[in-house]
């Protein structure tokens, strides 16, 4: 019997890009999921901020006919996240319990449908109907896009020691969605990871080793590789006075925005390394009011167009992430032949010493050394460019497609 598949997705997370493999394969029966285009979309425009949503969250390779949509489960959602942002158990369970309600429905209705793709911490209810009743389906996948809750809790309790703060609320929050978790591992034939770090902490947690998949997302440049390659040499041939040193992320304490502050502030003395933070900053401004740099720039949100630029114009990238499933933007700046500085935590496959430097969240000293010395040794920062884009060479989407359909297709 040939896999047809109910793919389960509350938000757009990465466009959709599972359904799509899917469907081009044949293999899809219905995507469920919250927001998506409807022919009434250009009608809602006077309904910013909801509006931004609902008109563009589709993906033009998927048949409209293909999607069941929730617009309610969407509107609860993300309510619940503003009124409530750091309790996110009520806003995800709730909304996900009506998108299982719908992908039930679908499944009585579809005889064809005999595997189900959905995300952690909201396949609970589908799984364990699934698992409970005489249907058709009998392959159920997991995707566990980011560390389990439990890792997550002890980020949260290291956070509350270094910065005295209160994490109460997004503890208890975690705790309770890791007993969906724990259920969800239980019930899944497969768990498909993004990296090994996420893989490590789950295991961790107990779960059988060979029921985890590693698939690593992958990313493929607006650019062309030999365009890269033009322009690193160019940039080698120009050598600015200045090595610029990129950020893409957000304010957040999980990024380790604020470890990267303290690099700067320990840098700010060189006088040839630019820090440039492109995000939304909004939770840091109030620290940086008290500090004087000359070697740091907020550059804010940024289009795609503006974001590339700084791509181009960047010579390493940083991401100091105490947590993440694995950081797109580490796969972006490879793709632009940038050596890349990280932790171990945010989930890249670089290699350590070749397309830059890994290190254990919260090694501030050792990610400066990283930079002094890609800004002082210019030929090692151009070799590892180049194998940095050799990198991303490997791990386009079409391997990501050609990786994930190895696992779904495997007997």
């Amino acid at each position: 019997m040939n896999n047809r598949f109910l793919v389960q997705l509350l938000t757009s997370r990465r466009n959709y890009d599972v359904a799509e493999i899917l469907h081009s394969n044949g293999m899809l029966s219905a995507l469920v999921t919250d927001f998506y285009r409807t022919f009434l979309s250009k009608y809602f425009r006077t309904l910013f901020p909801l509006y931004k949503y609902i008109y563009n969250s589709h993906n033009d390779n998927l048949p409209d006919a293909l999607v069941e949509k929730n617009i309610v489960a969407g509107i609860l959602y993300r309510l619940k996240l503003r009124l409530h942002p750091k309790d996110n158990y009520d806003a995800t369970v709730e909304s996900y319990k009506m998108l299982s309600r719908c992908s039930i429905q679908v499944v009585k209705q579809d005889k064809s449908i005999n595997s189900i793709y959905a995300y952690d911490t909201g396949a609970l209810e589908l799984f364990e109907y699934i698992a409970a009743h005489d249907t058709n389906v009998k392959n159920l996948y997991l995707e566990q896009c980011v560390a389990p809750r439990s890792s997550q809790i002890a980020m949260y309790k290291r956070f509350s020691s270094l910065y005295r703060a209160d994490y109460g609320e997004e503890i208890e929050s975690c705790k309770k969605l890791h007993l969906r978790e724990l259920r969800e591992w239980e019930l899944a034939k497969k768990i498909i990871v993004p990296s090994d770090y996420v893989r490590n902490e789950m295991i961790k947690c107990g779960v059988n080793p060979d029921k985890i998949c590693i698939v690593p997302y992958g990313y493929s440049s607006p650019y062309s590789h030999a365009e890269i390659e033009k322009h690193i040499i160019e940039k080698q041939r120009i050598r600015n006075k200045k090595v610029q040193v990129l950020y893409v992320g957000n304010g957040g304490y999980r990024k380790g925005v604020l470890d990267l502050i303290d690099i700067a502030e320990r840098l700010n003395v060189s006088s040839d390394i630019e820090f440039r933070l492109a995000g939304n900053m909004g939770n840091i401004k109030e620290r940086l009011g008290s500090i004087e740099f000359n070697n740091l720039t907020l550059l804010g949100v940024l289009d795609k167009k503006s974001l590339y630029q700084e791509y181009l114009k960047a010579d390493i990238y940083i991401l100091p992430s105490y947590l993440e499933g694995s950081a797109m933007s580490i796969q972006e700046a490879l793709s632009f032949g940038l050596p890349v500085i990280t932790t171990h935590e945010s989930g890249s496959f670089i290699t350590n010493n070749r397309e830059g430097y890994i290190f254990d969240a919260g090694d501030i000293e050792g990610m400066c050394n990283a930079i002094q010395l890609l800004t002082q040794n210019e030929q090692l920062r151009y070799t590892m460019s180049h194998k940095a884009l050799d990198l991303m060479q490997k791990n386009t989407l079409i391997t990501y497609q050609h990786n994930l359909l190895s696992v779904l297709l495997k007997k």
